[in-house]
């Protein structure tokens, strides 16, 4: 019996040594992703980013494979069988494009032109002192809106939005102006926990299209040097809004400016049709102001682009902030007045004491500010307001 098993195990790993006994793949596949107008290639993430889909022919119901674009925008698969396959990209973060059929042989090379969803223009980032500083443009080739920008930073160069040390990013949620340069500064002292002094790191600016499962655009990555880093003192203000994206401001229509911010990379711009409201912002985590209500300041910078039109002195008027999340509750409120706050053409910094505010609907709590309006009914149309760098100062 002892021999009967033996023998029937050496015929069944007999079997099973001819079955797998197949000639190795010998052909390959290599490309790249190249943008069709400029003849670059298309950047990319390593992981969450461009993938192709292909499929060999000549099989009942073949499973779909996939392979990885890099992050340079090239891809290559050297371990194929030789064979016809149809390929596609997949995951991608340019316009889609009709799949095509390829015979594969030893050494195949295809490159697919493709529109990507945005092209990130004239990318500079330099430093100075504790500040990186990225600047560019970003055109849409869709009509969709840009999701998001970032700055972001490794010690590897595949750096991107999944694979990074920090980012600095802004939800931009616009349809952007491609003529307008964008700026993102990343200061080295508020990132001493993930980066190290003198040593060189990896920067690369990525932008996402609002267009469904759109993956990021980027340009190509910077290695830096970010040296020494001075400590620096805390501000003496505490944020509400820094107007560098579109959180929360759901009323009416605005978009970023990006033309001469006060602070940051951006403004808030409402074009004004005159219908009451011109800014209103639901803060999607409430704010601690860590002020006072004795010596605390609400400061911001408000452009208004011809003083001249409109009855400012007379109808209903209010620069508003709640912990209630609606406005009469909870509310400090400031009219809006050309006189009073001194209002001229352009840029306004106003300074707003919270002890002399209107009060409505109860007090208001200082540790969760969570609503922002400011209105005016006896305002035409035709003037454009901007908005900036709202913070609370703690008077001396």
């Amino acid at each position: 019996m002892a021999a009967a098993a033996l023998v029937s195990v050496s015929m069944v790993s007999c079997d099973l040594f001819k079955l797998d006994n197949f000639d190795a793949p010998d052909g390959s596949l290599t490309g790249r992703i190249i943008d069709a107008e400029t003849g670059e290639n298309v950047q990319s993430d390593i992981i969450e980013g461009t993938m192709l889909r292909f499929i060999e022919h000549g099989y009942d119901n073949p499973q779909p494979q996939y392979m990885r674009v890099k992050c340079d925008g090239t891809y290559a698969n050297l371990l194929m069988f030789q064979g016809e396959y149809e390929i596609v990209p997949d995951a991608r973060n340019f316009m889609p494009i009709d799949p095509v059929t390829l015979q594969v042989g030893k050494n195949t090379v295809y490159d697919f032109e493709v529109i990507p969803y945005i092209r990130i223009l004239d990318p500079s980032i330099t430093k100075e002192g504790n500040n990186v500083t990225a600047t560019f443009r970003v055109q849409s080739n869709t009509t969709d809106a840009v999701k998001k920008v970032g700055l972001y930073v490794s010690d590897q160069p595949i750096v991107g939005e999944p694979m990074r040390k920090c980012c600095i990013e802004a939800n931009v949620n616009t349809v952007m102006d491609s003529e307008s340069t964008m700026k993102l500064v990343m200061n080295m002292a508020r990132f001493t926990a993930d980066l190290k002094e003198n040593h060189d790191y990896w920067f690369r600016i990525g932008a996402q299209s609002a267009v469904g499962g759109a993956k990021f655009n980027y340009a190509p990555a910077v290695l830096l040097n970010i040296g020494e880093i001075e400590e620096e003192p805390e501000p003496d203000y505490n944020s509400l809004r820094d107007c560098d994206d579109l959180d929360g401001w759901n009323a009416p229509p605005v978009y970023l400016d990006f033309s001469d911010p006060r602070q940051g990379m951006s403004s808030l711009r409402n074009d004004f049709e005159g219908n009451v409201v011109i800014f209103q912002c639901n803060i999607p985590v409430p704010v601690n102001a860590h002020v006072s209500k004795e010596k605390g300041i609400l400061a911001m910078e408000l452009y208004v682009s011809d003083v001249s039109l409109g009855d400012w002195e007379s109808g209903d008027s209010s620069i508003e902030i709640s912990s209630s999340g609606i406005h009469d509750k909870n509310e400090l409120g400031w009219p809006l007045r050309k006189e009073s706050l001194n209002l001229h053409n352009g840029w306004n910094h106003l300074e707003l004491p919270l002890a002399s505010a209107i009060p409505s609907g109860g007090d208001i709590d200082l540790t969760a500010i969570n609503w922002i309006r400011i209105y005016h009914t006896k305002l035409p149309g035709g003037i454009t307001f901007k908005l900036d760098h709202m913070r609370f100062i703690e008077a001396e």
